[in-house]
């Protein structure tokens, strides 16, 4: 009977100690999980701080007018067409005359023996200032390469207005993509939250269920490992939330902390032509970055020719008009006017073979190109079918997860009513919940992934315009 009574002490004490270092262990994840909270709504409430009282929830619109004006992609762009219009001017002061004028001044001093006369020295000492200037024209007629560098200018224009093009409408894929990733890790927080709550509950239901000896400790193991992952998830999408901001703000460089949400409805129609052979094919030809290689290899062609020229004769009308002047001298003062005109010729003879190995250094940039130019159009060509397949895949995505959420609703609702007759527990409701919740935000997910695939659509075939997001604007509130 004494060892009975023993052993049930030991065992008891045993169970005990386990369940104070449960208990411990999870009031210790709890603490941190708690920990972490307080962190990110800090955060966030420090941010809402330092905005005007005025400052409500932003839209695309609004971010995009803040991007044009602060993004440095799109600003290098506007810089870097500035640059070639310089340039062409540059390039053009090679093909117009160029004129210099020079003067000097001098002081003379010369003293010395100029003779004899009947055997006597005849000596000198004359100071004297003498002047004058000298007016160069040089007025180029046949520069091979001048003309071509000016023919590289003015391509040089076309590629960085078709890459500022591809710039602005990078800005705008760039800036939706964000925006919706934010709705998104905003979406995906509620949905982390929600499964936290519900394995909270399951997890302290496991525990009494265990402390009367319903359950083994193994099932109590694993509600403690789900809700251990489910904190960590959460963690893991307040985290998320933070850095899609922070991805946001590195374009508009201001800090956002709400943005406006996508409707619950929105239109959603198949890309038009409904062939996606079609759009492949609109996007070979209008393709702004096909555009650009296409440019380049001009350009490379262009400097072929310039590097040819380096075999070419040069041909100038050089013109000249000068005065000298001096007050004094050995033969006195003098007054001489100079004007000349003629042709200057300059023919290359040899190079030491440096021209040549140039035109076949370019011929291989060149042949170096059109490869890209192939490789680009294969990327291309897949882009465009992976946008058109994407919106299409949206949209039934969409339409599915439409009927799942109205199927989730019933089944919620289904129990709660059988939560108040006895026949569902609360665990049950917040199972049902997470669910419900995850399906509205694969739903939303879809939304998003319909409006961005059709983004890509027209960036692949160079129509993407602001046009497309004062569309989307309208389906914010």
């Amino acid at each position: 009977m004494n060892g009975s009574v023993k052993t049930y002490l030991k065992l008891n004490s045993n169970h005990s100690k386990m369940h104070h270092n449960q208990s411990h262990d999870l009031n210790f994840k709890i603490a941190i999980k708690i920990k972490m909270h307080l962190k990110f709504w800090l955060r966030a409430g420090t941010v809402l701080l330092l905005l005007p009282a005025c400052a409500l929830a932003d839209d695309l619109l609004s971010l995009h007018q803040q991007a044009i004006e602060h993004d440095p992609e799109l600003g290098q762009a506007q810089i870097a067409l500035s640059i070639a219009k310089e340039g062409k001017t540059q390039s053009r002061s090679q093909l117009l005359p160029s004129i210099n004028f020079s003067a000097n001044t001098t002081y003379n001093a010369q003293k010395g023996t100029v003779g004899q006369i009947n055997g006597l020295d005849i000596m000198t000492d004359d100071r004297y200032n003498s002047y004058g200037y000298s007016l160069n024209l040089t007025q180029p007629i046949y520069r091979h390469n001048a003309w071509v560098q000016y023919r590289q200018a003015s391509i040089q224009i076309q590629q960085t207005e078709t890459a500022l093009r591809a710039a602005e409408q990078a800005l705008i894929l760039r800036l939706a993509e964000r925006y919706f990733d934010v709705l998104a890790a905003q979406d995906f927080l509620r949905f982390s939250q929600s499964e936290e709550q519900a394995l909270e509950l399951q997890l302290k239901q496991t525990k009494q269920r265990f402390e009367v000896g319903l359950i083994a400790i193994t099932d109590l193991h694993e509600a403690q490992a789900g809700f251990d992952i489910a904190v960590t998830q959460t963690i893991n999408a307040e985290n998320a939330l933070i850095l899609s901001f922070d991805a946001l703000q590195e374009i508009t460089d201001q800090p956002q902390t709400e943005l406006k949400k996508l409707n619950k409805t929105i239109q959603q129609t198949k890309p038009n032509p409904a062939n996606v052979e079609q759009w492949v094919e609109q996007a070979l030809q209008q393709n702004l970055q096909l555009e650009s290689t296409q440019l380049q290899n001009r350009q490379l062609r262009q400097e072929i020719s310039r590097l040819r020229g380096g075999h070419y004769p040069t041909l100038d009308i050089v013109a000249n008009r000068s005065n000298s002047v001096a007050a004094g001298g050995g033969f006195g003062s003098s007054d001489i006017d100079n004007t000349s005109v003629g042709l200057v010729l300059n023919v290359p003879v040899y190079l030491g073979g440096a021209t040549r190995s140039q035109v076949r250094q370019a011929h291989d940039q060149l042949e170096k190109n059109r490869l890209l130019l192939k490789q680009q159009q294969r990327a291309v060509k897949r882009q465009t079918r992976q946008a058109y397949l994407g919106v299409i895949s949206s949209i039934s995505q969409t339409r599915a997860l439409e009927q799942a959420v109205i199927s989730s609703k019933s089944a919620l609702q289904a129990i709660k009513t059988g939560l108040e007759v006895g026949t569902r527990t609360t665990v049950d409701l917040l199972q049902a919940t997470r669910k419900l919740y995850r399906a509205q935000y694969d739903l939303s997910r879809s939304r998003y992934d319909y409006i961005i695939n059709t983004l890509r659509l027209k960036q692949a075939t160079g129509t993407l315009s602001p046009a497309d997001l004062e569309q989307i604007n309208r389906w914010l509130h």
